[in-house]
């Protein structure tokens, strides 16, 4: 849920720990076998 959250970021309002909490569930898919199928998905471009 996280990772999906990433992209509604909005870094006035979002507060940090959140913002980081998103930033590290991306990193997480990230280091997985496969992750730029999955990020593809999830946010596109951007999250890559």
């Amino acid at each position: 849920m996280f990772a999906l959250a990433y992209l509604m970021i909005d870094e006035e309002i979002t507060p940090k720990p959140v913002q980081e909490r998103c930033l590290r569930a991306v990193a997480a898919i990230a280091k997985r076998n496969k992750a730029r199928d999955l990020l593809m998905q999830l946010g596109g471009q951007q999250l890559l």
